[in-house]
């Protein structure tokens, strides 16, 4: 087993039937918080309230949160197929909350380390068909 000196990653050959096989490691772990006594893995969880996509006209699904956790571990292309995965689960975990508040007491009672993104306010400005075609209308 070598450390690759550039990426810092982990070299491992095996010989199975005289061809070598190389796979590639990533060494990381989550930081660390310690208080004196002993440590504890950090979980950095995101709380947002998710906008509404390109293809909806109303508001619907935007009036949830959603608490998300950082990817703990890098994405790795699999040897054979060349599939992307990762050795981290947290990442496929999304929960749905009514309010910012239900979220924040959650991720407290859990011990994560939380960061919110508030929404941004929209503006919306009146319309009607009829500015189409008014003699002040630009373009």
């Amino acid at each position: 087993m070598t450390r690759d000196r550039r990426s810092g990653r982990v070299r491992t050959f095996f010989q199975r039937n005289q061809n070598p096989v190389m796979f590639f490691l990533r060494a990381s772990a989550p930081p660390l918080l310690t208080d004196g006594k002993r440590e504890v893995a950090v979980t950095t969880v995101y709380i947002y309230q998710p906008s509404k996509t390109a293809m909806q006209s109303g508001s619907g699904n935007t009036h949830s949160w959603v608490l998300e956790f950082e990817p703990g571990a890098p994405k790795l292309a699999d040897p054979l197929m060349g599939w992307l995965g990762s050795s981290d689960t947290n990442t496929q975990v999304r929960l749905k909350f009514e309010s910012r508040d239900a979220a924040v007491d959650f991720a407290e009672r859990k011990g994560l380390v939380f960061r919110i993104q508030e929404p941004k306010t929209r503006r919306i400005r009146p319309k009607s068909y009829a500015e189409n075609f008014s003699y002040q209308r630009v373009g």
